[in-house]
């Protein structure tokens, strides 16, 4: 909802700058819905999704085209070894993994990859209909710690979460 509500009073702003490229709300929005429509074709909802990416805007259009979709997303670091993706990935169980070409591997897990960098910039926007059946207290991330046994421990984070951090950062730093 604060996407599309900044994209609609803002939609040439830029939000995001990385190195060269730049993309406006407008097309962040665009972008992360086109993403939702591929997932929501797969017929996922409220399931995990894996992003293995190296660290760029076209990760946060990931993260957005996730929650747009009704799914919660887990980062998979890139330069993390091997063994250790491995066993996030044992945990997190994820039905779809988002990656570049650079990133494919194979884990021997049940789950799909997609290489973001084919996706097509078409999109009919019916995800809208399925975010009606979500809420603030549904998942938005897991965040995967170290633990303290060396096996990764997955931390949900939901929406609601997020919104609160956001209201605290601007009420305390007085951010508009």
């Amino acid at each position: 909802k604060w996407l599309d509500e900044t994209a609609k009073q803002y939609p040439n702003k830029v939000a995001i700058v990385d190195g060269e490229r730049t993309i406006t709300f407008q097309e962040l929005r665009y972008k992360a819905l086109c993403l939702a429509e591929v997932i929501v074709k797969k017929g996922l909802f409220k399931e995990p999704v894996a992003v293995m990416m190296p660290k760029s805007m076209d990760v946060i259009v990931c993260f957005l085209g996730i929650a747009y979709s009704g799914n919660f997303y887990s980062v998979i670091d890139t330069e993390m070894p091997l063994a250790r993706q491995k066993k996030v990935l044992e945990t997190l169980e994820p039905k779809l993994i988002i990656t570049m070409p650079a990133q494919e591997k194979t884990w021997d897990i049940d789950s799909y990859q997609y290489d973001y960098e084919k996706m097509e910039l078409s999109c009919e926007e019916k995800v809208m209909e399925q975010r009606e059946h979500t809420c603030d207290a549904d998942l938005l991330y897991v965040l995967f710690t170290s633990g303290s046994t060396g096996i990764p421990k997955g931390v949900t984070i939901t929406h609601q979460s997020v919104m609160d951090y956001i209201d605290w950062v601007e009420e305390t730093f007085d951010i508009r």
